[in-house]
């Protein structure tokens, strides 16, 4: 799979961004969005910020390319290398880079990170097909999609962490990992799980159970005959203290 690259509209374009003289951002960088996120009752300002200027991926210059499996939760989206960077009185305390997350990804471009930046419409592919050009036009115009959204999901009684999608699986099964503080509120870090000290990926149904609650739930990941698959998978999550569980299950799904 290739991702066109076009024209692009830069900037803040968030509500929730800050001023640029909020954060001294290099010539080369280019912050995507802002919040502000309370650590032990302090204030810190978390930013996602763009390494130069991104590349178009899975854009609305091809909405035809864009609304396809492979780009489900991706699209209209832009690549490059971007990093979360955490302040805390103004000033920079910490840098995590967030295109290694993306190195094992089913996508070409391996090691880029690829971040939604515009939501889809649903008519989006019949106005594409009357007029592409007014139609591209049309969405980068729309209200940038908020991708930190902070919540608890290692029920450590903090709000410190939001979900960053990586990849996506046959067919628009997208794929989350969490990003937040460790557990002494020192080091930004992807969250990993008991059973494994990789970070977590899970789909969003998986997450969502995480968040709803810290008691053990088990969420479908795969059913059975979908894609031809003869292996009915499910993971059961919960929570403890802060540490979460994540326990994968495989059964041969009955014949018919």
């Amino acid at each position: 799979m290739s991702f066109r690259a076009g024209l692009i509209a830069i900037g803040l374009g968030l509500g929730v961004c800050l001023s640029p003289d909020l954060y001294a951002a290099t010539p080369t960088e280019i912050i995507r969005e802002t919040r502000t996120v309370m650590v032990d009752g302090i204030a810190e300002t978390w930013l996602l910020v763009w390494t130069g200027k991104p590349k178009s991926a899975c854009g609305p210059d091809d909405v035809e390319m864009s609304i396809t499996c492979p780009c489900s939760g991706f699209a209209y989206g832009e690549m490059g290398q971007v990093w979360l960077v955490r302040k805390r009185a103004g000033q920079k305390i910490e840098r995590l880079n967030l295109s290694q997350f993306f190195k094992n990804t089913s996508f070409e471009m391996k090691g880029q990170a690829i971040l939604q930046r515009w939501p889809e419409h649903r008519d989006d592919y019949d106005r594409a097909q009357a007029n592409p050009v007014a139609t591209e036009q049309r969405i980068v115009q729309r209200t940038p999609v908020i991708l930190m959204n902070i919540a608890d999901y290692n029920h450590d009684g903090r709000a410190t962490e939001f979900l960053l999608q990586v990849d996506t699986l046959p067919c628009g099964k997208r794929q989350f990992i969490a990003l937040g503080l460790s557990a002494d509120g020192v080091k930004l870090q992807a969250l990993t799980s008991k059973e494994s000290a990789e970070p977590l990926i899970l789909n969003a149904g998986g997450w969502a159970a995480l968040k709803a609650s810290p008691k053990p739930r088990t969420v479908e990941v795969w059913p059975c005959d979908d894609h031809g698959s003869a292996v009915h998978s499910t993971v059961r999550v919960s929570a403890h203290n802060g540490i979460i569980s994540a326990k994968f299950y495989n059964r041969q799904c009955r014949p018919n």
